[in-house]
């Protein structure tokens, strides 16, 4: 069983049909208490989700995280540390229903998200459906997924995203039916469906990384390609946070200003030790 949690607004166990392993509630000062709710009716955001994962691959234990309020509105304080207490209790995968746009944000999201997933946890993120550029969906560390408007996939397909320029790699089936009702096509119904595939990919390969689950979704898309997508990969820098820059016989004038990351050092070496360089720059780095 793949252990994951539904970082959202609370899971409902009566209508998910199941218990949740932990259900915990991060308050405004960021503390953390058990969370339950009360009413067997009610429809929450995250149970749609957990039913979603659950419908394409049921052998998870869940976890509920409620970082939302009942109007689906939070912090990206609370995203933090609901992202550190699922590395800090052995959960293998996040599903994020949430982001930010804000360029304010930006730097410690990196950081943190650069962080978590050092140190194993899968993140599947949704995108912003008012087509912003959304962190951290957008990041090369997080799998990103939105919807697909076009009506042209069917339950369990996706599309991987060509020209990718908001970071999104993932286009997915969205308008799943459980117990008989459709939910609506939007990018948080989208993301379960990867995250069920890549709890998949998890249970059958536990020792896997976030490259290798991304290029094993890959292959899986409807519109995969050999000769198209097999360089597929971490075409952004913003996965690195902290580098040494190891220029081949003179050094280059670099423009780092847009790179959110930090320059630990640069350093030359000369051409014919070019095969070298890697072992030069990682001596230099200690």
């Amino acid at each position: 069983m793949v252990n994951i949690a539904v970082i959202d607004d609370g899971v409902n166990e009566y209508l998910l049909g199941e218990s949740v392993v932990q259900q915990l509630i991060f308050n405004e000062d960021l503390t953390i208490d058990t969370y339950t709710i009360d009413s067997p009716e009610r429809i929450t955001h995250g149970t749609l989700c957990a039913g979603i994962i659950k419908l394409y691959y049921p052998d998870i234990h869940i976890y509920s995280l409620k970082i939302l309020s009942d109007t689906l509105s939070g912090n990206i304080q609370k995203l933090y540390s609901a992202l550190n207490w699922c590395v800090q209790n052995h959960i293998q995968v996040a599903n994020v229903s949430l982001g930010s746009h804000c360029s304010t944000d930006l730097s410690e999201t990196q950081k943190v998200i650069n962080q978590v997933a050092g140190q194993g946890l899968v993140i599947i993120c949704a995108a912003s459906n008012h087509r912003h550029i959304t962190y951290p969906a957008s990041f090369s560390n997080v799998i990103g997924v939105k919807r697909e408007e076009s009506n042209m996939l069917h339950e369990g397909e996706f599309y991987i995203n060509d020209n990718i320029v908001d970071g999104i790699e993932f286009t997915a089936f969205a308008k799943h039916k459980l117990d008989g009702k459709e939910c609506s096509n939007s990018n948080s119904f989208a993301a379960p469906m990867i995250t069920a595939k890549v709890c998949e990919l998890i249970w059958e390969y536990p020792l896997i990384h976030l490259q290798q689950i991304k290029l094993m979704l890959l292959k899986k898309a409807n519109n995969y390609m050999d000769d198209k997508h097999w360089g597929y990969c971490y075409a952004d820098p913003d996965w690195m946070s902290d580098i040494l820059v190891c220029h081949v016989n003179e050094r280059y004038k670099m423009d780092y200003r847009y790179l959110n990351l930090h320059i630990h050092g640069e350093i030359v070496v000369p051409v014919e030790s070019a095969l070298e360089a890697v072992n030069i720059a990682l001596a230099a780095y200690d």
